[in-house]
């Protein structure tokens, strides 16, 4: 989609990984950028790229690597809020990000990898990063299946509140570098585990169209996880051992499914 950006955008900047591609659309891109007389530049682990008055950290790029794996990660901190972008990378970028600059990796908003494949998201990768906003990018009813359940319940088992582009349309997160809000295109909940009350922050404006969460706020403890996928089929009561745990799912899926006999917004009356 990038020559669509550049033919469609005033485009100040081009950075890369440096990788190379044999294909038309490839051949398409480096034509555009050389017609166009945009500065192109390619980045290397390490290094600051300037945006304004402030500075994406290069924290991976490995262009010996497939397509994917060989992504672009990049960093933002903005005061005491941090932003990490994965990309595409995937399984393996992950295990060398782990290895190789865990100490830059914990952030309170990830960009998550490959439109929620089950290819990245591991464990082992989320542990570090604790995120506290998820925002995977993928296309209502793609044939791919993104995002995948595995991912899903990686990110919540990691404490993540997750925003989805297929179920919330755009998502954008304004900070003032203490506090962030989240403000989705769509008024629809977010992806949560269940979760103990939320005690309100001073100093945090509620608004019916964001969640604003406190950036040094650390997410209430998860007491369990869904174990089933909240954009499935429909769901009965019978499915769930408690209330609570049929609420966080009915309230996950937007209220989608059939657990609200009365329409009083409560689901599933019956379960202790």
């Amino acid at each position: 989609g990038l020559v669509q950006v550049m033919q469609t955008l005033d485009v100040g900047q081009i950075w890369t990984s440096g990788a190379i591609h044999t294909t038309y659309l490839f051949e398409t891109f480096l034509d555009t950028i050389a017609e166009q007389g945009i500065p192109y530049f390619e980045a290397t682990t390490g290094m600051s790229i300037p945006v304004g008055d402030m500075q994406l950290e290069v924290v991976y790029v490995n262009p010996a690597a497939d397509l994917n794996n060989g992504s672009l990660v990049l960093r933002l901190d903005f005061g005491a809020v941090s932003f990490l972008f994965t990309g595409d990378a995937e399984a393996e970028a992950e295990q060398s990000m782990v290895q190789s600059a865990a100490d830059r990796l914990p952030a309170t908003v990830l960009k998550v990898g490959h439109h929620g494949s089950y290819t990245s998201s591991t464990p082992a990768f989320l542990a570090i990063v604790q995120p506290g906003i998820a925002v995977y990018s993928a296309g209502f009813g793609n044939t791919y299946g993104h995002p995948h359940q595995e991912t899903i319940t990686n990110l919540l088992n990691s404490g993540a509140t997750i925003y989805g582009t297929d179920i919330h349309g755009t998502v954008i997160i304004v900070s003032d570098g203490q506090t962030y809000q989240v403000i989705s295109e769509r008024t629809i909940p977010p992806i949560v585990a269940v979760q103990t009350p939320v005690v309100p922050t001073l100093g945090v404006v509620a608004s019916p169209d964001c969640t604003c969460i406190p950036s040094d706020n650390t997410l209430p403890t998860m007491t369990a996880t869904f174990r089933y996928d909240p954009f499935g089929p429909d769901r009965d009561c019978g499915d769930f051992a408690t209330q609570a745990e049929a609420q966080a799912f009915y309230e996950a899926s937007g209220h989608r499914h059939g657990l609200d006999g009365d329409g009083d917004g409560i689901a599933c009356e019956s379960l202790p």
